[in-house]
């Protein structure tokens, strides 16, 4: 990446006229720019060539899009072409709060504290009442006034959010702690540490590392040790600079001993970074310690001198910045992510449905960091996944249920591991969050190994959602994610491939308190409904059921129309799975209505099993969904498998041409198989439930349809 002759092609490439080029291979250019610009090894004059270029395209329409790139310009520590990318923008797109906590992370990071509060001020302003601000946006804003050592301002920025009733998390006082101790303030510095414990947060890793550096300023060698031994009791792992810290302390007050014990013992715990060394041998040196300063450097001779990588002390955004985990999986990369949900970090992973975007299920805190980064309303309940059907059953209250445990065992018996998502009442420890207030809670045993792992790895129930924005195309790569929530920090990644199944699982919901006694298909899925209905009537022929449960098919979509109303399952909303284009169910025949202000020769075509193949040539583009030729009974199957990744296809296609219209081709469920309906119900709500017909002939029109 050190060569510039690279930028300097793919700049041509953009620069040149669009016509000249396949708007897929635009669109393809134009993420490898995007994606360069997230290499730790470019610099900030080829990143500037790069943001231009992509400025110059004439590509840059989305709002993701724009706040990838200062994201990543941020990254880079570019801030005046993080700026420069925003001010672009214009009136082509609206920030929203995602968009301006990235743009205060990506100038703060800097050090440029004004132009940090100059967009926290804009995002918190009345005529930004849309806008909802967020203890991450009061978070990013405090590490920028740190990092422009304006320490004496961090505190009233905490009592501003307290006073537009956003309660500080721990994450928002670390900043603070750390702009007291960038500003060479150690009395304050551990004041705040104090003060935080007090209040019953839990500091964490770079407060405490914040601490102990202050408490070598003030020559407190026992309060920095005492500052390990909390971290050891809170759970904490000290890591490799919080104990350089302590042995700097140590060393500065005389207690040569306790600074080579530190060290020394780092050798069991983390790999040790070079200023550990440094340390160690002025220790000796003053100590007259010949023999030992010589064991040391040998020993560091012995590694070649070189900073490993755990050495660097990397900028933090470094450490914030989302991150694909490419395969191979060792066992310590699922004992790492453990920790790292345990901490109340999210992790994306893929599962044999779509990918997962994971927190601790049994801490709301975790949790509401899901709605967070997806943008997901209150009211969406989240699946919780387990291991196993036992630890689904600490999660759920079935006693009041006739037959309900029973029942249970039996459909996770014949069903789990896989895609089938069991709703059941939710005992008392299942938060509320995770219910969306309803009292039941949806729980699932996924069968992709690597999910698996990692439920067992974080030895918590996971709430995950699908990993995108929230409404927008359901992930099945590891790429969709990125695309969707690159902005969220210490996001965690596992590429785990393309999913087996595509589509999310089917969630029934136990009902045998009803009567008769039931059990309602919330949401079709993964698993085919035919199939569902035969086990059913299997437990009760086998005498597994005292009396016969029967099998509630709702006969259309079930539409939950406003995001305020608590739902039963997720999915259920009328706009969900849907592109950012403008997007339309295309139906051979019905009634006739207005005139849709979109021509076939600007819109973009979905077509399954080639129902609209004679109108190919009236599209500007045809996406083929599914395996056009295979049998009949499997097309539907087949297409579950592939729709979201046409559906981004197509609307990758639609942005980069700017496309009028995607429109999907309707047919009749009925007659193709169990999966048909799941594929349906994810293709009418990605249309948000809207129909057109089309006229052809010399001047082929749309016109809108009334819903049957």
């Amino acid at each position: 990446m050190r060569s510039c002759w690279r930028v300097l092609l793919v700049a041509h490439v953009f620069a040149s006229d669009a016509a000249l080029h396949p708007a897929a291979q635009v669109q393809r250019w134009k993420q490898r720019l995007r994606g360069w610009l997230w290499n730790p090894e470019i610099t900030p004059r080829e990143a500037n060539d790069i943001y231009s270029a992509l400025l110059r395209s004439g590509h840059m329409e989305t709002l993701a899009e724009y706040s990838d790139v200062v994201a990543a310009l941020g990254a880079r520590s570019c801030w005046e072409g993080a700026l420069d990318v925003w001010n672009s923008m214009g009136s082509t797109c609206k920030p929203d709060m995602i968009a301006f906590k990235t743009a205060v992370r990506a100038v703060g990071n800097a050090g440029q504290w004004e132009i940090a509060m100059s967009f926290l001020e804009s995002a918190t302003s009345a005529t930004s009442a849309r806008l909802d601000p967020d203890q991450e946006l009061f978070f990013h804003a405090t590490c920028a006034l740190g990092e422009g050592r304006q320490w004496m301002r961090a505190l009233p920025l905490l009592q501003e959010a307290q006073q537009r009733r956003i309660t500080p998390d721990v994450s928002c006082y670390t900043a603070a702690i750390r702009a007291f101790s960038q500003g060479t303030q150690p009395s304050q510095t551990l004041w705040l540490l104090n003060d935080v414990i007090s209040i019953q947060l839990q500091p964490t890793e770079r407060a405490y590392e914040a601490a102990i550096r202050s408490c070598g300023e003030l020559g407190e060698w026992k309060r920095a040790l005492a500052y390990l031994d909390y971290m050891f009791q809170e759970g904490l792992n000290a890591n490799a600079f919080c104990t350089v810290e302590a042995m700097q302390t140590c060393a500065v007050c005389g207690l040569w001993s306790e600074a080579l014990r530190l060290f020394h013992e780092m050798f069991e715990q983390v790999t040790r970074p070079v200023r550990s060394f440094s340390i160690s041998l002025e220790v000796c040196e003053q100590s007259g310690l010949w023999e030992e300063a010589i064991q040391i450097f040998e020993e560091f001779v012995n590694k070649g001198g070189i900073v490993e990588e755990d050495f660097v002390e990397s900028p933090e955004t470094e450490a914030e910045a989302a991150v694909i985990l490419r395969p191979p999986h060792e066992d310590g990369r699922f004992q790492s992510l453990g920790q790292h949900l345990r901490k109340g970090h999210l992790v994306a992973f893929p599962t044999e449905t779509v990918y997962g975007l994971g927190a601790n299920g049994l801490d709301p805190t975790a949790v509401l960091k899901i709605f967070t980064a997806k943008g997901r309303p209150l009211t969406d309940p989240c699946i919780l996944h387990v291991a196993h059907a036992a630890d689904a059953l600490k999660l759920l209250d079935l006693d009041a249920l006739p037959d309900g445990r029973v029942l249970f065992e039996e459909l996770a018996e014949a069903f789990w591991p896989g895609p089938l998502s069991i709703v059941g009442p939710a005992r008392p420890e299942v938060p509320a969050e995770v219910t969306a207030g309803t009292g039941f809670v949806a729980v699932r045993c996924p069968s992709h190994p690597i999910a698996r792992q990692l439920v067992e790895a974080a030895g918590v129930p996971l709430a995950a959602p699908s990993a995108n924005r929230f409404g927008h195309i359901s992930p099945t790569h590891p790429e969709h994610v990125f695309e969707d929530l690159q902005h969220v920090p210490f996001l965690r990644i596992l590429d785990g491939g393309p999913c087996e199944v595509g589509i999310e699982s089917a969630v029934l919901k136990l009902d045998t308190t009803a009567e008769p006694r039931c059990v309602r298909l919330l949401r079709r899925g993964g698993v085919a409904e035919e199939k569902l209905e035969a086990c059913l009537e299997d437990f009760f022929a086998k005498g597994k059921l005292q009396e016969r449960v029967h099998f509630v098919v709702p006969r259309k979509q079930p539409v939950v129309k406003d995001e305020a109303e608590a739902q039963q399952a997720p999915g259920m909303l009328l706009k969900h799975y849907a592109p950012s284009v403008s997007t339309t169910l295309l139906c051979s025949s019905g009634p006739q209505g207005v005139k849709v202000e979109a021509s076939p020769s600007r819109s973009v075509l979905i077509d399954f099993k080639s129902g609209w193949l004679k109108s190919h040539q009236m599209f500007l583009k045809v996406f083929m969904l599914g395996d056009q030729d295979g049998p009949e009974s499997h097309a539907a199957e087949e297409a579950c498998r592939h729709v979201f990744s046409t559906l981004r296809a197509a609307e990758a296609f639609a942005l980069a041409e700017k496309a009028e219209l995607i429109c999907i081709a309707d047919f009749d469920p009925s007659g193709l198989g169990g999966y048909a309906a799941a594929l349906h119900d994810r293709l009418f709500r990605s249309a948000s439930g809207r129909k057109v017909t089309m006229t052809t002939g010399e001047n082929p029109a749309f016109f809108s349809a009334e819903e049957g």
